[in-house]
């Protein structure tokens, strides 16, 4: 089973970052462009 991973801060650099070293890892993350549109996209 895969684990979903969001990644949320307020300064999009370090967003970026957490979501390039984690692709590198091997992990998928979707990306949103506000909170409020990754809480309409991931409920269960």
């Amino acid at each position: 089973m895969q684990a979903n991973i969001l990644v949320v801060d307020d300064e999009k650099e370090i967003a970026d970052l957490v979501q390039v070293y984690l692709e590198n890892e091997g992990f998928s993350l979707p990306e949103y462009s506000s909170g409020d549109q990754s809480e309409t996209n991931e409920k269960p």
